[in-house]
């Protein structure tokens, strides 16, 4: 008679197989879900900036704003519209702008978003750290009023960014 109450390495072998591919499996779905996070909230800013553009061009009103704003309560980044007849900056928009928009949220803080004025990439400054971001444009040319050259969106390696063409006020994800 046989004993038949342990396992074959062999066995062994395949469970070990099938465990690998199920983790990986999960780690690949899990790292698409942050490519998603990522594109989806370059896309909703693209979009945003473009709509900007168009309120900008079509308002009577001298100054149209896109404000993106990091929220550390929440862990959450904001966007909203506004428009003044003044030149806004990070220290007085929240009292001299006319808010057209509920602020809509971008991201969760799992996604890192900064900003530069150089077209090369460098010297990116953290949302986090130095907020709110306030993206303009000039109503007469349809150019951008602000400085701002790129927003990049990072979470765990992956990275999109939102190149602007100021003199032109066009704008691109790359």
């Amino acid at each position: 008679m046989k004993n038949n109450k342990g396992f074959s390495l062999l066995e062994l072998l395949i469970v070990i197989a099938i465990g690998a591919v199920l983790i990986g499996g999960a780690a690949f779905s899990l790292n698409l879900l942050n490519y998603g996070d990522v594109t989806k909230c370059a896309r909703n800013l693209n979009e945003s900036i473009r709509n900007l553009k168009v309120e900008s061009v079509s308002r009577s009103t001298e100054y149209c704003y896109l404000i993106l704003r990091f929220d550390a309560t929440e862990e959450t980044y904001y966007m909203v519209t506004a428009v003044s007849d003044e030149e806004l900056d990070e220290f007085n928009w929240e009292e001299k702008a006319q808010i057209l928009s509920y602020p809509q949220k971008l991201a969760s803080g799992k996604v890192n978003i900064s900003y530069t004025n150089r077209s090369d990439g460098t010297g990116l400054v953290d949302l986090k750290e130095k907020s709110p971001l306030i993206i303009s444009y000039k109503a007469e040319s349809g150019a951008y009023a602000s400085e701002w050259k790129q927003i990049t969106l990072e979470s765990k390696g992956i990275i999109s960014s939102i190149h602007m063409v100021t003199k032109t006020g066009n704008h691109y994800i790359k």
